[in-house]
C-alpha cells in the first residue's frame, strides 16, 4: 500500500517512529513539515494532487499546531479557511485519515475550540478520524505537552498498519471528486522571477527555491488575499532573512523549510522586496521570536499561498464514507515499548534491550492479535535481520494469517 503523509511535527518525529514501523509493510511518501499550520497542507496537496490521488491513503495531521499557536493569531478567519481546506480534502479521490495527536492539557486550553472544529469538519466532510486523545496515555508517553515520544510513535505505526489495511479492504477507494477553480492559489517564486530554481534535499524534503535579489510584483484582484509565504533557511547562514511586502518589513524566522502565515491582510497588488543590508527591530512573521536587528542576507523563497474570496470553488465531493478509526492494543504496545526504548534512535541503532523488548511484546500478544504480533516482529527483524527466532516467528505468523486464523 502507498501512503502519503502531510503532517506537522508529530509526523516529522514519525521519521524515527510511526512512519518507520508503518513502512515495514507499506510504501511511505513523507511530505511533512514542522512548525506550520494547515496552509502547508494546502500548498502541498495542490502541488502534488496527482501523486496523492494515485496513492491508497493520505494521512494528515495539523490541529496540534493550530491549538498550540495559530488559532490565537488567526481566530477571526480560522474556521472559514479551515472549512475550505476540508472541502479540498473531501474532493480528493483517495482515502484520507486525519490523525489528532494527543495534547496533555487539551481540555484546559482556551483554543480547545479548534479540537471541536476539526472533529466536526472531519465528520461533515467524511474525513476518516483517528483521535489519539481518546486513549489513556500517561505523561511518560510524551516528550512534551504536544509531542508523543519516539517509542509511543513506534507503537502507533505498528497498530495503525492493521487499521489502515482494514480501512482500505472494507471501503471502496473514493472517486468522482472534482475540485475546479479553487479559491486557493499557489504562486511559485521561480515562475514569478522566471529563473531556474535552486534545489534543497534532505531525508525529509526535496524542494525548489530561488534567491530573491530584486523586487517582484503580483497584480491580483482586490478579492485575493495573501495567506502565507514559503521559505528556506540554510544552516550555514548566520545573517537574518526577511522580506518587505507592500512597505511592511517581515523577518523570516525559522529553520530549514517553513510555510508561515500572515496576520496582516495584503490584498490585490502585492510587491515583494528582499531585505538586504542592515535593519533594526524587524518583527518576524507571526511574531516568532524576538525582532531581528543586524545584517540581512540571502532571501530564499519557495512560494506564496493566496485565497480568492470573490469566487466559489466548483466542488464535487468524492464518494466516501466516514470511519472513526480505533486502534487495537495501542496503549498496551506503547506501554511495553516505553519500557527501555531509547529515544531518538533509528531502528538499525536500537539497543539489544529494545529489540528484545519488541520481540517479547510480539510473542506476548500473538494469541490475541497475530497481525500486530507480526508487525512488531518485523520491526525487530529490521534491527536484527539475522536473528533465527525472529525470522522463524515471522514465517509462523504469515502462515497463520494466510490461513485466516488471525
Amino acid at each position: 500500500m502507498k501512503i502519503v503523509v502531510v503532517g506537522t511535527s508529530n509526523s516529522v518525529i514519525g521519521n524515527k517512529g510511526y512512519l518507520v514501523s508503518l513502512g515495514v509493510e507499506h510504501n511511505i511518501v513523507q511530505l511533512s513539515q514542522g512548525r506550520t499550520n494547515f496552509y502547508h497542507h494546502i500548498t502541498t496537496i495542490l502541488n502534488n494532487r496527482e501523486m496523492i490521488e494515485a496513492a491508497d491513503v493520505l494521512i494528515i495531521d495539523h490541529y496540534v499546531n493550530d491549538v498550540n499557536f495559530y488559532y490565537e493569531k488567526l481566530e477571526a478567519e480560522y474556521s472559514d479557511i479551515c472549512e475550505q481546506f476540508y472541502q479540498l480534502l473531501s474532493a480528493l479521490n483517495t482515502h484520507v485519515v486525519n490523525i489528532l495527536f494527543p495534547i496533555i492539557d487539551l481540555k484546559t486550553r482556551e483554543s480547545f475550540e479548534v479540537y471541536r472544529v476539526v472533529n466536526n469538519l472531519s465528520k461533515q466532510y467524511k474525513i476518516n478520524l483517528l483521535d489519539l486523545n481518546t486513549y489513556k496515555l500517561n505523561n511518560s508517553f510524551f516528550r512534551d505537552k504536544i509531542h508523543i515520544n519516539t517509542a509511543t510513535s513506534y507503537a502507533l505505526g505498528i497498530v495503525l498498519s492493521s487499521a489502515l489495511n482494514e480501512l482500505v479492504s472494507m471501503n471502496d477507494k473514493p472517486n468522482d471528486g472534482v475540485y475546479e477553480e479553487p479559491p486557493f492559489i499557489v504562486k511559485r517564486f521561480q515562475d514569478l522571477v522566471k529563473e531556474n530554481p535552486l534545489r534543497f534535499q534532505n531525508s525529509l524534503v526535496d524542494i525548489e527555491y530561488i534567491e530573491l535579489e530584486k523586487p517582484v510584483s503580483i497584480s491580483l484582484d482586490p478579492s485575493v488575499q495573501l495567506l502565507s509565504i514559503g521559505f528556506i533557511k540554510l544552516q550555514n547562514s548566520f545573517d537574518g532573512m526577511g522580506v518587505e511586502i507592500n512597505g511592511i518589513k517581515y523577518g523570516l524566522n525559522g529553520f530549514r523549510v517553513a510555510q508561515e502565515a500572515f496576520v496582516n491582510k495584503h490584498q490585490g497588488r502585492v510587491e515583494i522586496k528582499p531585505l538586504l543590508g542592515t535593519h533594526s527591530n524587524v518583527r518576524n512573521l507571526m511574531d516568532r521570536g524576538a525582532p531581528i536587528s543586524g545584517s540581512f542576507g540571502s532571501c530564499l523563497l519557495v512560494n506564496m499561498l493566496f485565497i480568492d474570496r470573490g469566487i466559489e470553488a466548483k466542488i464535487n465531493l468524492a464518494n466516501r464514507s466516514f470511519n472513526n478509526i480505533k486502534l487495537n492494543k495501542f496503549v498496551e504496545v506503547a506501554s511495553k515499548l516505553n519500557n527501555g526504548f531509547e529515544e531518538d534512535r533509528g531502528v538499525s541503532a536500537m539497543s539489544k534491550k529494545s529489540v528484545d523488548l519488541i520481540r517479547d511484546t510480539a510473542v506476548s500478544i500473538e494469541n490475541t492479535n497475530v497481525r500486530v504480533a507480526k508487525e512488531l516482529m518485523q520491526i525487530a527483524h529490521l534491527a536484527r535481520p539475522h536473528g533465527p527466532f525472529i525470522k522463524k516467528k515471522i514465517k509462523e505468523y504469515e502462515r497463520i494469517l494466510k490461513k485466516g486464523l488471525s
